[in-house]
């Protein structure tokens, strides 16, 4: 899975989703203006709200992968507390080789790091994603 996160400049491949929702966020079809009940639920109501799944892909080795072809990236085990968490964990539930990864908006730069002054431009991120399918397909576990 991919999602977009406003907060970074680099790829952020979720190391696990945990069973929590954030309650005073609305879909995006949902009536801005009706009243929002601040605090978090379950996702499923029969496990704890601090139960989470971990993926089982490797990721070190796509870790350095995708850092050393020159794509910032790094681990998250954080993947938020809305759509990408859900989607993640209901994907981890039913199957523990996934992943979800997390990208920066288009032409956000990578500035100060390493690879300073590069954009995340949508032929950029193309490429950063072509890179770590291949990585994935080249892990001899999967």
């Amino acid at each position: 899975h991919l999602g977009v996160a406003t907060t970074t400049d680099t790829l952020r491949l979720e190391t696990r989703a945990v069973n929590c929702a954030d309650t005073n966020l609305h879909d995006i079809d949902a009536d801005a203006d009706a009243p929002r009940k601040p605090g978090t639920r379950s996702l499923v109501s029969d496990l704890p709200r601090d139960h989470f799944y971990a993926t089982r892909i490797p990721l070190a080795p796509l870790l350095e992968t995708l850092n050393g072809v020159g794509f910032p990236t790094q681990l998250s085990d954080d993947a938020g507390r809305y759509v990408c968490n859900s989607t993640y964990f209901h994907s981890l539930k039913a199957h523990s080789k996934v992943l979800f990864v997390h990208v920066p908006p288009l032409h956000v730069s990578t500035a100060p790091r390493a690879h300073e002054g590069t954009a995340w431009t949508a032929q950029r991120l193309n490429d950063a994603v072509r890179c770590l399918l291949q990585a994935i397909a080249d892990l001899p576990s999967l």
